[in-house]
């Protein structure tokens, strides 16, 4: 098993009675941007914030960079780029402090590369986070994830509130760390985004997988990978 690689062993998540995600299994290859797909409430950040640690599942496992996730955690967290569907920053704190005060904790030196990601993302790192747009709080979310060069972005929703021009930057960012080896799981409910960077893609609705395979066989298989989605998203009877 590649230590870039991401495991996930029959995952699942109750929240009382209530279905987050169910029997979920995921192998996820080095090198690879893999597309998590899927409506709102589909269960996908439910599944990051497993995989992450943040919450305690009900059943089944994962690995993540070689590493258990409940055994783990420290040592996921430290091969991981994370970044939230909801970003939260320090407001009373600059760009480039914030970026100093995340390189000090990860006990890193990472600031030249951050300043460089900022600089290709057009996001001014002198002003203060108060003053940040939404756009900006992403972008500087997306320079934390991806300072310290790990072996595993995992990003929910990374291109929310981001304009066409920068979700195209990121996308050549995040191939370029694909080229490089890196591994990127990638959720998202936007189709055509999915399609058009991402290796291979899972597909959830209501907690389930309804479909893992590479983006090219759905289209071979479908046209689209929108066609896909849609024939699950009719099949569970809704319009």
């Amino acid at each position: 098993m590649s230590e870039y690689t991401i495991n996930i062993y029959s995952l699942t998540k109750y929240y009382g009675k209530r279905l987050g995600i169910g029997e979920l299994s995921l192998n996820v290859p080095e090198g690879c941007i893999y597309g998590f797909l899927g409506p709102n409430g589909a269960g996908k950040t439910t599944t990051i914030r497993l995989i992450m640690g943040f919450l305690k599942p009900t059943a089944g496992t994962a690995r993540v960079a070689g590493f258990d996730i409940l055994e783990d955690t420290l040592e996921v967290k430290k091969n991981v780029g994370y970044l939230p569907g909801e970003v939260r920053l320090l407001n009373h704190l600059n760009g480039y402090s914030t970026v100093k005060f995340i390189s000090a904790m990860r006990k890193c030196k990472c600031t030249d590369y951050a300043k460089k990601l900022a600089d290709t993302l057009d996001l001014d790192l002198s002003l203060k986070v108060r003053f940040y747009s939404k756009g900006m709080r992403q972008k500087l979310g997306l320079v934390l994830a991806m300072m310290h060069q790990p072996k595993i972005l995992i990003l929910d929703e990374p291109t929310t509130s981001l304009d066409p021009l920068v979700q195209k930057t990121v996308y050549e960012l995040l191939k370029s760390y694909a080229d490089d080896g890196g591994t990127v799981f990638f959720s998202s409910h936007i189709i055509n985004e999915v399609e058009r960077i991402c290796d291979r893609v899972a597909i959830v609705r209501n907690g389930r997988l309804v479909e893992e395979a590479s983006i090219d066989d759905l289209r071979a298989e479908n046209g689209s990978l929108e066609d896909t989605f849609m024939r699950f998203y009719q099949r569970s009877g809704k319009q």
